[in-house]
């Protein structure tokens, strides 16, 4: 087992399937203030900022109410469109956690999407260490390295389990590997494919078994 080993989790699309909520509770904000929605392709092209990031961009003059009303949305759909973790994600936590394996959260996500998201799956037990996103494009880079920093150990023991193409980039930048969760739907796989991560998984059965064939991970 190696004991030296540590994973930095993304949010969104990794750990639970709620990037579909959060655009539709984007484009449910826009509504709600009588404004026409840009579309959720211009969202996603945003993302790396945090949401509040986002609609402050977009508009400047009333970002702040329009986050709070996001916020809002975002609990509600939250509860319809995903409830819950993709399966296997807690028990995944769980035995990493058991073997020792140091675990951190990065995300693009703003603090208060984080910490409600974390709390309303009880996955704020697992982490070492959560760094939250940007508002003005992905601090991800950073925040990897701040978490290596505190742990005192070598980028190269450290892993980054990410769903987007810019997750790759991110984890290059900061000199750890890039491991690529395909298990939404394959919504980025084309693009990852061309990211070259090191690997790439289709579902979290099998990143299960690479975690217990790699690192001793007992499921």
């Amino acid at each position: 087992m190696r004991k030296d080993a540590a994973f930095i989790f993304d949010f969104d699309g990794t750990l639970a399937d709620s990037l579909p909520a959060i655009c539709k509770a984007l484009v449910k904000t826009y509504e709600n203030f009588g404004l026409v929605s840009p579309g959720i392709d211009e969202f996603i092209s945003r993302f790396g900022a945090t949401e509040y990031g986002i609609l402050k961009s977009l508009n400047p003059d009333k970002g702040d109410a329009m986050y709070d009303e996001f916020m809002r949305q975002y609990a509600l759909l939250t509860d319809a469109m995903a409830p819950r973790p993709f399966d296997g994600v807690v028990e995944m936590l769980g035995a990493l956690k058991k073997s020792g394996i140091r675990m951190a959260l990065v995300t693009g996500k703003s603090l208060a999407s984080t910490y409600y998201a974390l709390g309303k799956y009880n996955l704020d037990t697992y982490f070492d260490y959560v760094g939250v996103g940007g508002d003005t494009g992905s601090v991800k880079t950073l925040r990897i390295s701040t978490a290596i920093k505190r742990w005192e150990i070598s980028p190269d023991n450290v892993y980054y389990v990410g769903d987007s193409p810019m997750d790759v980039d991110d984890a290059k930048r900061a000199g750890v590997h890039a491991i690529s969760a395909a298990w939404a739907g394959g919504r980025f796989s084309k693009e990852i494919v061309g990211k070259n991560p090191e690997m790439i998984f289709g579902d979290i059965k099998t990143f299960k078994l690479w975690l217990a064939e790699k690192f001793g991970v007992n499921f």
